[in-house]
C-alpha cells in the first residue's frame, strides 16, 4: 500500500472518531477530540514534544501520552501506559451483534467487543493503526475503519478466523480444539450440506513430507510463538485424489492450539499440492518434545498411509529484554561539550539481551521542550526481529533553541507485545562535557555471540598529540562524498572529517584558516581546486622553504580513457570529462614539487581505475583501465605520495568501521601501530610497510584486491612523532 500523506491519514482519524461519536461528558476525551478538552480533562502535561516535520505534538502525562494532529489540533493517538488517560471510545449505532470479531469486522464492532484499548496509533506508511489491549493488538485500516489482522498472545481478544487459510489471525478456542483440528466445510459449501466425491477411474497414491516453519526461523517452538505445519503432498498414483483434507493431532497437547485443518479440492496424477495449519505456543509452554500426528484423508478412502509424526522441539517462552548499549555523541564545534544552537549528531545502541527474541522492534525519539531534529534526521527506525544479542543503531542529529535549559532525549523501544516496550533516557545535558555523559551499558561477552561493528571505532576517538605545535605547518584536507553526476563515495565525508583530527593533533598543525584548509562535498569544486592549488594561490602563498606541506584527498578519481591519465574527479566533476572537469594527477604534483616546501605528504584515497568504493563501475568502458599514479617529479626527495591502490584496483570502503580501508589504516598507522622499531617517531617507510602488510588482507575479506602505493625517494623521513 502506497504511503498516506498526513492530510489523507487525519481525515480518516477524524472519520473513525465520527464512527466512535465524541463523549458528551467532558471527563473523558476521545479519537477527535480538541486538545483543549484533553487539557481540561487532563490538565497540564509534563512534557510535550513538537514534532512539526512529522505533523504532530505529544502530550505526555506520566507514562501515558496524548498525540495531537497539528493540522487538526485534535487527539489522533495515545498510549494509556499507567492508567492516567482519562480516554474512552464508544461503538456508533449500527453494529452487528456478534459475539466475535474477524478480518473485515468494523472499529465498531471491535470497540463494542473489546472496549477502549490501552494504546491508538496510526501508522500512515503502512496504512493501518495498531490498537492495543494489554499485550495484544489489532490491526486496523485506515482507508476503511475494519480490522486487517490481530496477534492475541495474551488469549484475550473475542475473535474468529473466518476461513481455514487466514494466517492472518490467531485461532481461538470457538473455532479451535485442543489437541486436534476442527475441520471447516469445503470452499463455497454451507455448513451441513452433503457433497458427493466422484467416483475414482484409477487408484491415487499419496506421499508427503511435513515441516515445521516457525516465527523464530530456528525449527523449534517457543512459548508465546506462532508456527506453522507445512505438508506438501503429491500424488504418485494414476488416479486423481479427491477432497484431501489435513488433521494434525497430538497424545498430548500442552496447551498448543491448532488451527483449522487445510483442504485441497483435487490432486491429478504427478502433482503436488501444499496445505499448512497454524499453531500458537502458550507462554507457559516447557522445555521438552512435542509430537504431532499428520494425517492426510481423501474422500474415496486413498488416505496417507502410513501417518506421518513430527517431533517439535518445544522450548520455554524467553522473554526480549531490551538495553541501552551505548550512546556516542559528536558535537558540530568540536570541543565536547553540547551546546544551544549546536547541532549534535547522535548514535544510538540498542541491544537485546533477553534470551528471547523482540517481535516488530520499532524505536522512536522523544525530544523535550526546545529541541528539533535536522531535516534529515529519521524519528524512529524500525528495527523487526531483534534475536538475543542482536544490536541495532539509531542515528539522528538534533539541537536545541537558545531558551533550551536541558538536553532531554529520550528512546521510546517497542515490542509487538507491549509489555516488552522499554523507554531509555539518555544521559546528556547541555554545557557539560560529552564525555562524562557518554555510557556504555552492558558490552557482549566473549563467546555469547558474533561481534556487532564496533560503536566507537578507535581511530575515531584518542587522537594522539604531537609533541609540540609546527607552526611551519599546513595542511589541506579535502573529502567530497556527494557527487552532482557521480555515485557518492562511502564515507569520504567521515574520512576528511577524522583526519583533520589527526593534522591539527598528530601532524601539530594550527586549527585556523592561515594554516589548514578544510572542504567537503560542494565546497570542493574544480574552481576550487584551481585556486587551492594554483600558481599564487591559497597554498603557494603560505608555503616557504621551511614549510611542511600535508594534502589529503578522499572521493573519485577517473581516468581519461584515451590518454589514460589519472585525474582527481572534484564535487562538479564528469566521469566523462576528466581533462574538462577534473584536476590532473601530474598537474597537482607539479603544483605542489614547485612549492619550494621543506617537505610534502600526500595522501590520496581514490582510485583511477574507473570504479567505486562499493565496487560499481563509475565510467563505461573503464572495466580494463590502468593508469599510472607515479610522476617524473616525485623524483623530489622531499615528496611522499601514499595511494590506497594501484592503477587498476578499487579503493575499498570498510562499512564496519565507516572508514575507507586506506584512510582507516593511514590513521591507525599514524596513531603508533606502524612504528616497527619502537623509536620515537613514525617513518614513511614504516608507515608504508604497515599498509602493505594490513590493507591486502582485509581487503581479501570484503573479496577485493587493494595495494596500496608509496612513491617516495627518502623513506627515513619522519612523519610524526605521536
Amino acid at each position: 500500500m502506497a504511503p498516506l500523506s498526513r492530510f489523507r491519514l487525519l481525515a480518516l482519524v477524524m472519520s473513525l472518531a465520527l464512527c466512535h461519536q465524541v463523549a458528551a461528558a467532558q471527563d473523558r476525551f476521545t479519537l477527535g477530540s480538541p486538545s483543549l478538552t484533553v487539557a481540561e480533562v487532563q490538565g497540564r502535561p509534563a512534557m510535550v514534544e513538537r514534532l512539526r516535520s512529522l505533523g504532530y505534538e505529544v502530550w505526555h502525562f506520566g507514562e501515558s501520552w496524548v498525540r495531537v494532529s497539528y493540522e487538526t489540533d485534535r487527539v489522533v493517538g495515545w498510549w494509556n501506559a499507567d492508567g492516567a488517560l482519562k480516554v474512552e471510545l464508544r461503538a456508533g449505532a449500527d453494529v452487528t451483534r456478534g459475539t466475535t470479531f474477524a478480518a473485515g469486522s468494523s472499529g465498531d464492532d471491535l470497540v463494542r467487543l473489546q472496549g477502549t484499548p490501552k494504546g491508538l496509533t496510526p501508522y500512515p506508511e503502512t496504512g493501518i493503526s495498531i490498537w492495543r489491549y494489554g499485550p495484544s493488538t489489532v490491526r486496523v485500516a485506515l482507508t476503511d475503519g475494519r480490522v486487517v489482522s490481530w496477534d492475541d498472545p495474551g488469549r484475550i481478544l473475542r475473535a474468529r478466523c473466518t476461513s481455514f487459510d487466514d494466517l492472518s489471525c490467531t485461532a481461538s478456542d470457538a473455532d479451535v480444539g485442543r489437541g486436534t483440528t476442527s475441520l471447516p466445510p469445503s470452499r463455497g459449501v454451507p455448513t451441513g450440506t452433503p457433497t458427493a466425491t466422484p467416483a475414482p477411474g484409477a487408484p491415487p497414491q499419496l506421499q508427503a513430507e511435513v515441516r515445521l516453519e516457525d516465527d523464530g526461523g530456528d525449527g523449534a517452538l517457543d512459548g508465546d510463538e506462532r508456527a506453522m505445519v507445512r505438508v506438501t503432498v503429491r500424488n504418485r498414483g494414476r488416479g486423481t485424489a479427491r477432497a484431501l483434507s489435513l488433521a494434525l493431532s497430538t497424545p498430548d497437547a500442552r496447551g498448543v492450539e491448532f488451527g483449522n485443518g487445510a483442504r485441497l479440492d483435487s490432486l491429478a496424477p504427478g502433482e503436488v499440492g501444499t496445505m499448512r495449519v497454524r499453531l500458537a505456543a502458550p507462554a507457559t509452554l516447557r522445555d521438552g518434545t512435542l509430537l504431532v500426528d499428520v494425517r492426510i484423508r481423501e474422500g474415496n478412502g486413498f488416505d496417507l498411509d502410513p501417518a506421518l509424526r513430527l517431533s517439535v522441539t518445544t522450548r520455554a517462552f524467553r522473554t526480549p529484554r531490551f538495553v541501552l548499549d551505548g550512546v556516542v555523541v559528536a558535537d558540530q564545534s568540536g570541543d565536547g561539550r553540547i551546546s544551544p544552537r549546536e547541532i549534535v549528531e547522535m548514535r544510538v545502541r540498542i541491544a537485546n539481551r533477553g534470551a528471547g527474541e523482540g517481535r516488530d522492534v520499532r524505536a522512536t525519539l522523544r525530544l523535550g521542550a526546545d529541541l528539533f531534529l535536522t531535516p534529515d534526521s529519521p524519528k524512529s527506525a524500525t528495527f523487526g526481529t531483534m534475536r538475543a544479542n542482536d544490536v541495532r543503531d539509531l542515528v539522528f542529529s538534533v539541537f536545541s533553541n537558545s531558551r533550551a535549559t536541558d538536553f532531554n532525549v529520550a528512546v521510546d523501544v517497542r515490542d509487538s507485545r507491549a509489555r516488552f516496550d522499554t523507554v531509555f533516557t539518555l544521559p546528556l545535558a547541555l554545557d557539560r562535557p560529552i564525555a562524562s555523559s557518554q555510557v556504555i551499558v552492558e558490552r557482549f561477552r566473549p563467546g555469547e555471540a558474533p561481534a556487532a561493528p564496533p560503536l566507537i571505532v578507535d581511530v575515531d576517538s584518542g587522537v594522539p598529540r604531537a609533541r609540540a605545535r609546527n607552526a611551519n605547518a599546513v595542511a589541506v584536507v579535502l573529502g567530497v562524498e556527494r557527487y552532482e553526476r557521480l555515485p557518492s563515495v562511502s564515507f569520504a565525508a567521515r574520512d576528511a572529517a577524522v583526519f583533520r583530527e589527526y593534522a591539527t593533533r598528530t601532524f601539530g598543525v594550527h586549527d585556523d584558516p592561515e594554516h589548514l584548509y578544510y572542504g567537503l562535498d560542494t565546497e570542493v569544486t574544480g574552481t576550487a581546486l584551481r585556486k587551492l592549488f594554483g600558481t599564487d594561490g591559497w597554498l603557494s602563498r603560505r608555503v616557504t622553504p621551511e614549510t611542511d606541506v600535508i594534502v589529503y584527498w578522499a572521493g573519485h578519481g577517473g581516468p581519461d580513457l584515451k590518454t589514460r591519465a589519472p585525474y582527481l574527479l572534484p564535487a562538479d566533476g564528469d566521469a566523462n570529462y576528466p581533462e574538462q572537469t577534473g584536476y590532473a594527477l601530474r598537474e597537482l604534483y607539479a603544483r605542489l614539487a614547485a612549492l619550494g616546501a621543506k617537505s610534502v605528504t600526500v595522501f590520496i584515497d581514490a582510485c583511477f581505475s574507473g570504479w567505486t568504493r562499493d565496487a560499481g563501475q563509475l565510467l563505461v568502458g573503464a572495466r580494463d583501465v590502468s593508469v599510472s599514479v607515479e610522476n617524473p617529479v616525485l623524483t623530489n626527495d622531499r615528496m611522499a605520495v601514499f595511494a590506497a591502490s594501484a592503477g587498476n584496483q578499487v579503493s575499498s570502503a570498510w562499512p564496519a568501521m565507516r572508514h575507507g580501508l586506506f584512510t582507516y589504516y593511514v590513521l591507525k598507522g599514524l596513531r603508533g601501530a606502524a612504528d616497527a622499531d619502537g623509536t620515537p617517531g613514525i617513518t614513511v617507510g614504516e608507515l608504508d610497510a604497515y599498509l602493505r602488510r594490513e590493507v591486502p588482507p582485509q581487503a581479501g575479506r570484503l573479496d577485493r584486491e587493494q595495494r596500496p602505493q608509496l612513491t617516495a625517494v627518502k623513506t627515513d623521513r619522519v612523519l610524526v612523532l605521536p
